[in-house]
């Protein structure tokens, strides 16, 4: 968003606060565990986001116990990997 609206830097340092791992894997794992307590018995459609969204905090917890960073790609406006 900075990058093709350029704004002041506090704008930057908030967006720049959501970048981080492990932001991204508590928000990931909260929202597993909403879709899997708003699911109601019967709504079992909901269950299957709910595990993929699961799979993916893993994936970012893991990632923040072994140190890695984030790569972007340059769809998500990176250089490239």
């Amino acid at each position: 968003m900075t990058r093709c609206c350029p704004t002041r830097g506090s704008l930057g340092n908030f967006v720049a606060f959501f970048e981080g791992i492990m932001l991204r894997a508590i928000g990931y794992l909260i929202f597993a565990i909403v879709l899997f307590t708003g699911s109601a018995p019967t709504a079992l459609l909901m269950v299957a986001p709910g595990i993929f969204l699961l799979i993916v905090a893993g994936m970012y917890a893991l990632a923040l116990v072994k140190g890695q960073e984030m790569k972007r790609s340059v769809i998500t406006g990176g250089k490239g990997l």
